[in-house]
């Protein structure tokens, strides 16, 4: 039933979202090369639209490799809570429209950074994004999370939804240094896996503020 609901709502989200509040965009994409002579460009165009694309981040023999080991990592981490050894929030976080049972279908599931896997491929992709880093936080930039985001067959449609809050708001009238999120693919994504579909300009006080606001009131 809630994943039944979660996919209904998603339909009813984009209906209202996609190209009628907010219009549709294409993300905007650079190649490590054009990154590497452009990154004030790049960074000013996240900044402006709130997302953009950037190609041959990770190899693909580094993407084989973390991939390998994330899946072999699920299976050791899951039997390890499942056993009772750890607690379920050691390993994984939460998540919108996991699904049904304790790991359901998706799992965010949290990389160690004591794995040597997990810190070269770390590594290498701070390598690749150095130049919009550099740009966009400093060098004085801090990594908060290193997770891996896993969808099973038959994982329920997220709805949409933002990954943090805007800062300051009436709730937490505080204010904090940007936070950037990178979704690194680890395997080719099909159409019959299904896409992320991110909504530029609504990283904005005006589009949280309009999300905020109930269905009544946005009328």
């Amino acid at each position: 039933m809630a994943a039944k609901n979660a996919e209904r709502l998603a339909r009813v989200e984009e209906k209202d979202l996609i190209g009628k509040t907010f219009p549709m965009e294409t993300l905007r994409s650079f190649s490590r090369t054009v990154l590497d002579s452009n990154a004030d460009t790049a960074s000013a165009l996240l900044q402006q639209s709130g997302a953009l694309g950037l190609k041959g981040v990770l190899s693909s023999e580094t993407a084989d490799r973390l991939l390998q080991y994330i899946n072999d990592e699920s299976l050791r981490a899951k039997k390890e809570v499942e056993d009772g050894a750890i607690e379920f929030d050691e390993r994984f976080g939460g998540v919108n429209c996991r699904g049904d049972g304790l790991f359901g279908n998706r799992q965010d599931q949290y990389l160690p950074m004591s794995s040597e896997v997990v810190r070269e491929s770390l590594s290498e992709v701070i390598q690749s994004l150095g130049p919009i880093l550099e740009a966009a936080v400093t060098r004085e930039g801090m990594v908060h999370e290193v997770s891996s985001l896993v969808a099973d067959p038959g994982s329920p449609r997220q709805c949409v939804h933002a990954d943090t809050i805007y800062l300051p708001c009436r709730q937490y009238p505080v204010e904090m240094a940007p936070l950037y999120t990178f979704f690194i693919a680890l395997q080719d994504v099909e159409d019959d896996m299904g896409h992320t579909t991110f909504l530029l300009q609504t990283h904005t006080e005006n589009a949280h503020a309009l999300w905020n606001t109930s269905p009544r009131q946005k009328q």
